[in-house]
């Protein structure tokens, strides 16, 4: 990760995992404080101190609201708004953080946080005040077609497990929440918020180890968070659906395939990387000209590849003419992309990835978030020189190791008149 190979990873006496970036031209101080859980459907079927428990749809969500709004200070929002901080709470598929960027008192700051989180004080009649909360956000909430779209198709991409409920909310139900009480909530909260699975992201101009000692000294007075713990996972890799269907008030189709391949978690970001190079150099613009010239898409195709737990989900997506015949020219595309890799392409996108790079050390801030997003994926942290040194050999070899033959298709399709 360009510019920010000062990265120090510390682990503390109670394990938790910390990743400093002392930076003297960092005028405020940055920190997330981060654990491995999620809305994805994975999180929800576990064995806690023995016993097997279900938790429900939208409990990750929750859990941050509740800890947010009813920490030992009160609203935490408000307690960093009045210290002139960027304050947030964020629960994403896989992971829940909690981030400030702030100068004011900033080690009173870390304190506080690292307090609200692994200090709980909430009661009963804090979880009806936040089921309330929420469900006036779900209610209010309209959840974009696109979105819709894309949580369907990750539903029917596992069989092994529930990824997103079928009501097609990452954040659960008004039904559901209404549902919850405070006996669940603790055990989410204790079944996740164990020390040995968060970590920390701390930058700024400080002394590390005096950080260090100093968050040795904030955990000498919170209680250790250890408990005997597993998630239940028969690990199969079949599909729940190959083909699903949405219907909305869209004026042109919208299709989205995901292929499903496994990965070696040694080599993430070199994955990661590859595919990026290989997608932007088989689906280049040549190619997705004629795809419009030939009305089988309308506009460009988009695409991304998400890691999770040893899979690797590849998604191709567009405003589509012909269902069809896209899906396809996609399917044939990668599985045929060797023969379509051009050296010029391949040089022209790795110069502009690595230019990408070189723009974002200017971004410092933003970087430690981006880093945030990827150690629950990897801890390499030099992106430029992996770019640097792949080559087309390497895509070429990656690539002839796939079979692009497990996908998920969903159509979203547009809603016709009674």
């Amino acid at each position: 990760m360009q510019g920010l190979n000062k990265i120090v990873k510390k682990t503390l006496s109670n394990g938790i995992k910390v990743y400093f970036y002392k930076d003297s031209s960092l005028k405020r101080i940055f920190m997330t404080y981060n654990i491995n859980y999620g809305s994805l459907g994975y999180f929800n079927n576990i064995k806690l101190n023995g016993k097997k428990i279900t938790l429900p749809f939208g409990m990750a969500h929750f859990l941050e609201h509740t800890l947010i709004e009813h920490s030992y200070k009160g609203n935490m929002l408000h307690n960093f708004l009045n210290k002139n901080y960027d304050f947030n709470g964020m629960t994403k598929m896989e992971t829940t953080t909690y981030i400030f960027i702030g100068k004011k008192r900033y080690k009173e700051s870390i304190k506080e946080l690292i307090t609200m989180v692994d200090n709980p004080v909430f009661t009963s009649d804090d979880i009806e005040h936040v089921k309330n909360a929420v469900c006036e956000e779900l209610k209010q909430s309209n959840d974009n077609r696109y979105s819709k779209a894309f949580n369907l198709n990750k539903r029917n991409l596992y069989s092994s497990f529930e990824a997103i409920d079928k009501s097609l909310s990452t954040i659960g139900t008004v039904e559901e929440t209404m549902k919850f009480n405070y006996d669940i909530v603790k055990t989410a909260y204790d079944a996740y918020y164990r020390d040995d699975n968060k970590f920390i992201v701390l930058g700024g101009n400080f002394n590390i180890d005096e950080m260090t000692n100093y968050l040795e000294e904030i955990y000498k007075g919170i209680k250790p968070h250890k408990v005997k713990f597993e998630i239940i996972d028969d690990k199969k890799f079949e599909l729940r659906k190959k083909e699903d269907v949405l219907y909305d008030n869209i004026n042109t189709e919208f299709n989205i395939i995901t292929f499903k391949e496994r990965y070696n978690k040694a080599d993430v970001l070199k994955t990661d990387i590859i595919i990026h190079l290989f997608n932007n150099t088989i689906l280049n613009t040549d190619y997705i000209d004629k795809l419009n010239d030939d009305k089988i898409i309308s506009g460009g195709i988009g695409r991304s590849a998400d890691f999770f737990n040893g899979v690797v989900e590849m998604s191709y997506y567009a405003d589509v003419y012909d269902s069809e015949k896209f899906y396809n020219e996609i399917i044939n595309r990668l599985r045929n992309g060797i023969d379509y890799i051009d050296e010029k392409d391949f040089n022209l996108i790795k110069k502009q990835m690595l230019v990408n790079e070189i723009k974002m050390y200017d971004y410092k801030y933003e970087k430690l978030h981006s880093y945030t997003d990827s150690l629950a994926f990897t801890e390499e942290i030099d992106t430029s020189d992996v770019i640097r040194n792949i080559t087309i050999e390497d895509i070429k070899e990656e690539i002839s190791k796939r079979k692009f033959d497990i996908y998920s298709k969903t159509n979203l399709k547009i809603k016709k008149e009674n």
